[in-house]
Formats: C-alpha cells, sequence, structure tokens
C-alpha cells in the first residue's frame, strides 16, 4: 500500500478543510505495509522510509488535532503484502502500538503461521490491550477478521467478549452487487451486535470507480441502517464532488448510524423478492420526540431497488412494527414526506434508495 506520513498529514488536513472531522469521523487508519522487521528482541520496527518521523510523532500530530490513529497487523506470522504479522509477538505488538498512542488496531487473517483458532490471537491481543489501558495508556479498538454466523465455532455468541469489532464479509469490491452481497451476509450476523460491539461489513466504497452517486448513497445509507463502521476509503486528498461530500457528511443519517440505541437495523420484508427490500431499525426518540409524543415508535426506514429496472419498493406498517398513522421524513432531502397508513411506497430508479425515519404509534 502506498502510504506514508506526508500522506497521512495530507489526509488530516483534508478530514478537517472538508468538514469530515465536525461531521463525526475521527479515525485515521494506516492499513498494510508500515512495518519492515523485527528487533533483536521482537519489538516490531516501523518503515523508516514512509515514516522517518516515527509512528508516535505522527500520532501525537493527529491527537493534536482531535482526531485518532490506526494501525494494523495480521494474526498470522505474514501480512497480506508479507510484512511481519503479530503471530506469537501479541503482547510485544500491542505494547509497542500502546507507546505510540494507538487508538484502532486491525487484525488481519492473511499468510504465513497461524494458530488453529483465531481467538488464541484476540485473545492475548485483548489482554494486552487491557494492560496498556491498566497502566494509563490509550484503549486500542479492537477489529477483527473474522466471525460469520452459524460458523463451526460459534464465534457470534462470544466475539464481542474479545473485540469491538469483526469482520462478517469477505473483502468488498467497488461495485454494487458486492456490497449489497456483503450487506446480506452481514445481516446474518445481527445476533451477535450489542452496544458497543459492532458487525463490520468491511469499508465504505463511495465515490470509488465503478459506483454512481446514487450507489455510493445507498451503501452509506445501507452502512448506516445497519449500525456498521463508517470507514471511507477513497482519496480524500483528491477532489470530491459535492454531491458525494453531500451524501458523506449528511448529518441526519449521520444520526442514524451513531444512535445511541445501538441496535443493528435488520432487512424486515423478503429478500428480493421482485427486487425491491425494506429494511428497518428502532431508534432512540429526539428529546423532542419524547416530550410530545410519549409511548410513540422512531424508527429508521431504507427501501431499495436491487433491480435493474425502476420498481415500486414498499415497507409496510406490519413490517415495521407500526400501527395507525406515522409521519415519514426523509434524511437525504430533509424534509417530511407526510403522514401515511398502513404502508410507505415509492417508485426507485435502478439499484437507488431511499432512507426515511419514521415516527408513529
Amino acid at each position: 500500500m502506498n502510504i506514508d506520513e506526508n500522506i497521512i498529514h495530507a489526509i488530516a488536513d483534508a478530514f478537517i478543510s472538508l468538514g469530515l472531522v465536525n461531521a463525526g469521523y475521527k479515525f485515521i487508519n494506516l492499513d498494510d505495509g508500515c512495518f519492515v522487521d523485527r528487533m533483536p528482541n521482537g519489538t516490531i520496527i516501523e518503515d523508516p522510509v514512509r515514516f522517518p518521523s516515527g509512528m508516535k510523532a505522527l500520532a501525537d500530530s493527529l491527537h493534536n488535532v482531535n482526531l485518532l490513529f490506526g494501525v494494523y497487523t495480521s494474526a498470522t506470522s505474514l501480512t497480506c503484502q508479507k510484512r511481519p504479522g503479530t503471530y506469537r509477538f501479541e503482547a510485544i505488538d500491542v505494547q509497542r502500538y500502546c507507546e505510540y498512542g494507538v487508538d484502532y488496531l486491525k487484525v488481519d487473517n492473511c499468510g504465513g503461521t497461524r494458530y488453529p483458532q483465531a481467538n488464541e490471537s484476540w485473545i492475548p491481543i485483548r489482554d494486552a490491550i487491557e494492560k496498556c489501558v491498566s497502566l494509563g495508556g490509550r484503549r486500542q479498538t479492537l477489529s477483527v477478521e473474522y466471525c460469520h454466523a452459524n460458523s463451526s465455532d460459534d464465534c457470534e455468541v462470544w466475539i464481542g467478549k474479545l473485540a469491538d469489532l469483526w469482520r462478517t464479509t469477505g473483502d468488498v469490491q467497488a461495485n454494487f452487487a458486492s456490497f449489497m452481497s456483503n450487506l446480506d451476509l452481514n445481516n446474518e450476523n445481527a445476533i451477535a451486535m450489542s452496544p458497543g460491539k459492532y458487525n463490520d461489513p468491511d469499508l465504505l466504497v463511495v465515490n470509488l470507480p465503478g459506483l454512481s452517486v446514487m450507489e455510493s448513497q445507498t451503501q452509506f445509507s445501507a452502512w448506516a441502517l445497519v449500525a456498521a463502521p463508517m470507514l471511507l476509503s477513497f482519496d480524500v486528498t483528491q477532489q470530491i464532488s459535492p454531491e458525494i461530500l453531500q451524501i458523506i457528511t449528511n448529518s441526519e443519517v449521520i444520526a442514524v448510524s451513531q444512535d445511541a440505541a445501538q441496535i443493528q437495523g435488520v432487512r424486515v420484508s423478503d429478500p428480493a423478492p421482485n427486487g425491491v427490500e425494506c429494511w428497518a431499525r428502532p431508534l432512540s426518540p429526539p428529546q423532542s420526540v419524547i416530550l410530545d409524543n410519549l409511548g410513540s415508535q422512531y424508527i429508521s426506514a431504507l427501501l431499495v431497488n436491487r433491480a435493474d429496472e425502476k420498481m415500486n419498493a414498499t415497507c409496510t406498517w406490519t413490517q415495521l412494527g407500526l400501527s395507525g398513522s406515522a409521519t415519514v421524513r426523509d434524511l437525504y432531502a430533509h424534509r417530511d414526506l407526510g403522514a401515511f397508513d398502513k404502508e410507505f411506497s415509492i417508485i426507485l430508479d435502478p439499484h437507488e434508495s431511499l432512507l426515511v425515519s419514521m415516527l408513529g404509534p
């Protein structure tokens, strides 16, 4: 991966100038290719060409502008780029990351030697993170790969005790079919999520070649609806269209993503019976809703057209658990669409979606 400290500084500047920090984005995470070897005592060595100032200086610079810093490793002996992985060096590596001031640790699952069970790596990593915190260090958010629903190790039952988020899918590609497939697989893992512990269907691929603006909006909406990590994967230092910037900084959509109830949205219709689906997520009501509508239900719903032609998409009150009349709000247009009974329908273009909030009895 072509990354260095100058690029990271440029990304941080872009986060600030584009309003991404104000919108809620806070992590800048390095991926593979940042470490080159180990000292005789096992200490990991950062790439001196790409990071001549050192990782601690880089972390400090991000912390000084209220950003957080993430690094990458693999549970195996080799990362995907054949760099040193953390196999049998878990405690040593996490201690080093603690000294850097790391806030986020991604543990991949690449090549070389590995443990028979993935949690043989994750357990000492989690223990070392707790030790770091106990000594006054920063808590490292732990992201691991993988936990698939209904796997032979029943990881969905215990994964939340070890990690903060876990990949539920293979790598997402920059096309509509790929991110919708990851959304489907992630939906099967909904039982594993709990407050502060998240299923991860992989990165946001919005704004990458292969996706239209409409498809980018659909992925961003879907990831917000299912409480997925909102990690951008495109180069924010390059020019971003106003349409994409409006999507990724939309305050009402981000509010769904970061909702205090921390409940994963799920598909509530049959899986694309004719190309369209309804997904829904219970939300914690805003204070104004609590005061004015005691006992009301507040949810977000995503209507999505997976077909290659225009389709009429519908969410019924039976699917959503509503009764009577509900007020529907378009979260991208920032306007109320009116009160509806029994169902809400809209005609969607191919691969288009509509993310709404609904307030009803």
